[in-house]
This record gives C-alpha cells, structure tokens and sequence, in this order.
C-alpha cells in the first residue's frame, strides 16, 4: 500500500543519511536520498515540497475594473488637511472657486465611510476649520510620576529595613 512505501522511503532515507558519513562519495548518496524522497513525495535535507493554489479568483472574460474606496480617517479629520494639501484661501471666493471648494467637499463626502462623517466632513470644509488631532487615550504622564513616586518609596523602605552587619576586620588584624 501507500502507506507502507511511505514508511520504507522515510526508513530508507535515514538508512542514506546514517551512511552518508561511511561512503567515500557523498555525492553519491546524496542523488540515492533525493531520487527516494521525490519517488515517494517526501520532505527530506534535499528536497522540499511546494503547494500551487490552481483555483481562480475571477473568470477569465470578466474585466479588471477600478473603484475609489472610501478613506478610513477618524471622525472629523478632513483628508487635505492631514495629508498637506493647502487650504482655500479666507478672501471672498469667485465663481470658480467655490465650484472647486463645492467639488472637494463632494468628493469628501462621497469618500467618508458613515453618513455621519460625511456631515462632519462637509461642515468642517465649509468652515474651514483646523483639524484638531484626538489627544491621548492614557494619562501617560501621571503615570510616570507614579512609578517614579513608587520606585523612591520602595528605595527608602529597602534602606530603612535594611539590617546593618558589622564590619569584618581583616583576619591579619587580630593575629
């Protein structure tokens, strides 16, 4: 059976690999442990076995198309003014103007991944507001004031339960 020439193919590449060391031409052997091991579809120091995944992901005739996906920011940050893109300026907008400022804003709102992000995306364009960045979800700073408070109390109750040995003399000093 199948099974049992596996099991004779890994016996018999142990059996080459222990004789590898005795025979004049490790060349030689190393062929004989290679031929055995793709023989059978085994994993030995020679050989390796590889998977191909064959199954495909679409047809063949369907055609490759492009999509905007929506930008994953955090509520109320505006893309352009994470990323570096210069603001609209503040003086009485022209016709063109707003069309491009109208524009933008559409394309933010159509990017936004919740309803209520594309609110507060629009909004924040229209007022041209900065984006302020969320702060810290820790209190990072009481934190190290409170280990720092912690290690000195741990320091001055080591040297005050310390017990103080005396002083050894050296065994010259009493002969």
């Amino acid at each position: 059976g199948e099974g049992v020439a596996r099991l004779w193919a890994r016996r018999k590449i142990a059996a080459l690999e222990a004789s590898r060391s005795f025979n004049a031409d490790p060349a030689t052997t190393d062929r004989a442990i290679e031929k055995v091991a793709l023989e059978h579809h085994l994993v030995s120091r020679l050989t390796s076995l590889v998977a191909v995944d064959v199954t495909r992901s679409r047809p063949n005739d369907e055609k490759l198309s492009n999509a905007k996906v929506p930008l994953n920011l955090p509520q109320g940050w505006e893309y352009d003014k994470v990323f570096g893109e210069a603001p609209l300026p503040a003086m009485p907008a022209t016709r063109s103007l707003r069309a491009k400022s109208f524009a933008q804003t559409a394309e933010m709102v159509a990017a936004a991944p919740s309803a209520e992000a594309a609110q507060i995306a629009a909004l924040a364009r229209s007022l041209q507001q900065p984006v302020v960045l969320p702060e810290a979800a820790t209190l990072a700073g009481l934190a190290v004031w409170v280990g720092a408070g912690l290690l000195a109390l741990a320091g001055a109750l080591f040297a005050l339960t310390r017990r103080r040995q005396p002083r050894r003399r050296p065994h010259w000093m009493f002969e």
